[in-house]
């Protein structure tokens, strides 16, 4: 409550300015402070380790076939099933683990891939 009160007085301060403009300058490194004290609290493990990794992660574009049987609404009494196989695209995420471009992803991302 304190800094959130010191905070409006100062944010009210910043708009007088004296002769010398002397009080501005000051309102100004109170508020970098406070950004740079915010940024710290919100410094976690989780967010340190998602900051070292993120540029490692890739997006994993997967071409598959899929057996699948059509069947309408009403097909089931008046017409047999009919058998195809389609072609199904997922995707998922990935990390880049050696500079070669080896990626470990997840076994069901990549299950049956073509492409």
């Amino acid at each position: 409550m304190r800094r959130l009160l010191a905070l409006a007085l100062l944010t009210g301060l910043a708009g007088c300015r004296g002769a010398d403009n002397s009080l501005v300058p000051a309102v100004r490194a109170q508020r970098s402070a406070e950004a740079g004290a915010l940024n710290t609290s919100r410094r976690t493990a989780v967010v340190d380790a998602a900051t070292r990794v993120s540029p490692a992660v890739v997006s994993v574009t997967v071409t598959s076939r899929r057996h699948v049987t059509e069947q309408g609404p009403w097909d089931f009494f008046l017409l047999p099933p009919r058998e195809t196989d389609q072609l199904v695209q997922s995707s998922g995420t990935g990390f880049v683990v050696r500079t070669d471009g080896v990626i470990i992803t997840n076994q069901h991302v990549v299950a049956g891939a073509e492409s």
